[in-house]
């Protein structure tokens, strides 16, 4: 099982929410862990944000690294999927971030599920299967 993971899920692991480490040794024993290049992207911000820059950065690319988790590029099936998406919610009056689209879109290009911790902002995205169900 594909698996990909929100920056939501990862941010609470990092910060020890609680709960989160019960769902993470869940979802490393279920299948092939993933994040979009735009959660990176969203975790090496938070890290530059922080008050140790270094030593957060640090973590969260151990994170990284420690669970084996690959990252996923943004590619033409993406991007499609994306403005497919856009133009849905905009026509039916919801909206999403944009980097939530870009997620939502890579998740679903991939035929991977999505892990995240705002299950309710990204059940608005068509075709998208959310872990866990």
């Amino acid at each position: 099982m594909k698996l990909l993971i929100d920056t939501s899920s990862i941010v609470n692991f990092l910060r020890g929410k609680q709960g989160s480490d019960i769902l993470w040794r869940e979802i490393n024993s279920k299948g092939d862990l993933f994040v979009s290049i735009i959660t990176k992207a969203e975790l090496l911000y938070g890290t530059y944000r922080s008050g140790n820059p270094n030593a957060e950065k640090k973590k969260t690319l151990d994170l990284i690294s420690d669970f084996n988790i690959g990252i996923a590029p943004l590619n033409d099936d993406i991007v499609d999927l994306y403005a497919v998406a856009k133009t849905q919610l905009e026509k039916a009056g919801n909206r999403l971030d944009e980097f939530d689209l870009l997620i939502g879109a890579t998740a679903v290009a991939s035929g991977s599920m999505l892990v995240t911790d705002n299950q309710k902002h990204f059940r608005r995205f068509p075709n998208l299967t959310l872990y866990p169900q």
